[in-house]
C-alpha cells in the first residue's frame, strides 16, 4: 500500500502537464540563439466543439468552424478569426502532439483516417489568439 501511495504521489505532477515542447533557434553559424518551452495543461484547455461567430464593435464578423465533428475521416477547418499564417496542432488526450503545421489560407483539411478512434484536441493559434476544439473520431 505504501508503494502505491508513493507512486501515486510521484505521478500526480505528471498528470497535470500533458505535453512539453522545447524549440531551439540557431543562427547561420549553427550557434543556439534562443530556447522556448511550451507546456499544455489539460485543465486549462476550454474547448469549443464546432463553430463560433464573434461580432466586434465596428460590426465586423469573425467566424471559426471545424466540421464535421464527430468525424471518421477528415475535418475541415475555416477561420477568419486568426491572422495568416496560423499554426495548428492536433493533440491526443495524453498530451502527445500528433500533427503540427502552419496554414497560409483560411481553409484547411486535416486527414484523421490514420488515427485511432477517440477524443483529440485541435489548437489553432496565431501570434495573438489561441482557439481550442474538441475533436471526436469514431
Amino acid at each position: 500500500m505504501k508503494r502505491f501511495l508513493l507512486g501515486a504521489l510521484l505521478l500526480c505532477p505528471l498528470i497535470s502537464i500533458c505535453q512539453v515542447t522545447i524549440n531551439y533557434t540557431y543562427d547561420i553559424a549553427g550557434n543556439r540563439t534562443a530556447k522556448s518551452i511550451s507546456t499544455y495543461k489539460m485543465e486549462e484547455i476550454l474547448l469549443r466543439t464546432d463553430s463560433t461567430e464573434i461580432l466586434n464593435n465596428n460590426g465586423t464578423s469573425y467566424y471559426s468552424s471545424v466540421s464535421p465533428n464527430p468525424t471518421n475521416e477528415k475535418i475541415e477547418i475555416f477561420s477568419n478569426e486568426l491572422s495568416l499564417p496560423f499554426n495548428y496542432l492536433l493533440i491526443d488526450l495524453s498530451g502527445k502532439i500528433l500533427i503540427n503545421g502552419q496554414s497560409s489560407e483560411n481553409f484547411l483539411i486535416i486527414n484523421l483516417s490514420g488515427y485511432m478512434k477517440g477524443t483529440y484536441v485541435l489548437v489553432l493559434s496565431d501570434q495573438f489568439k489561441k482557439l481550442k476544439y474538441k475533436i471526436i473520431k469514431f
